[in-house]
């Protein structure tokens, strides 16, 4: 069987301003420090044996904590960065919405379709991670790792490895989970994988592992693709 774990970074501060991170950097706050105290008891449980990040943006930071105060092994694949948002990096959703209608509703309904001004196109975003994730799969071999990465790269690393549709992009990253573990019963790791979202205050499943993912790929099918989209809370 194999396993990955992501570890979503991203700022809750920006995340109830309902902003656009992107590529932008942003320290680690000290309820994301709370958040990763917690994660890292979890990974120790796992028995984690490295952590990759982009070593940009939130996750970069993020690693380097995990790293210094915990004792953790990182390395860096800049595959992982997060999708450049271009000029809408750092703006409210609102704002976007209303100066940006039009292009924004078709970047919603089809995040292959429309890419922000300046930006990174979806496709080329997710191609650059999947890539950076088979690299990772492949050379990790036994070992058991970790992956950190901003809201629409995790949400991407996702929808490769269980094989969802891209265009479901934005109801897997609007899900609220600063970890999730994937696990592929397949030996050679070509998935699919299932998800399971662990309970950090216990540091075991919430729940079991195929009721868990099966309640995630419910959540999924259920989502109304044309409802509003909000940032959900990360680590960072």
């Amino acid at each position: 069987m194999k396993k990955i774990i992501i570890i979503r970074a991203g700022s809750p501060a920006w995340k109830e301003q309902n902003r656009l991170q992107g590529t932008l950097p942003l320290p680690i706050s000290e309820t994301g420090k709370e958040v990763l105290d917690r994660i890292s008891s979890f990974l120790k449980e796992e028995g984690i044996d490295c952590l990759y990040s982009s070593g940009n943006e939130s996750s970069g930071p993020t690693a380097q904590y995990l790293s210094h105060q915990f004792g953790f092994k990182t390395k860096k694949h800049t595959g992982l960065r997060e999708l450049n948002c271009g000029l809408w990096q750092g703006l409210c959703l609102q704002d976007i919405q209303k100066r940006f209608g039009t292009s924004y509703k078709q970047w919603k309904q089809d995040p292959t379709a429309f890419t922000p001004p300046q930006g990174e196109s979806t496709l080329a975003a997710y191609d650059r991670i999947r890539d950076a994730v088979r690299q990772i799969l492949r050379k990790s071999g036994e070992k058991k790792v970790a992956v950190i990465a901003g809201q629409m790269a995790a949400a991407m690393i996702e929808c490769h490895l269980t094989q969802k549709d891209v265009n479901t992009l934005w109801q897997v990253a609007a899900q609220e989970a600063p970890l999730k573990v994937l696990e592929c019963q397949s030996r050679i790791a070509a998935g699919p994988y299932e998800v399971y979202v662990p309970n950090l205050q216990v540091a075991t499943p919430s729940q079991s592992k195929p009721a868990a993912a099966k309640r995630i790929k419910n959540e999924i099918e259920e989502e109304d693709p044309g409802q509003s989209f909000q940032f959900e809370a990360g680590i960072a």
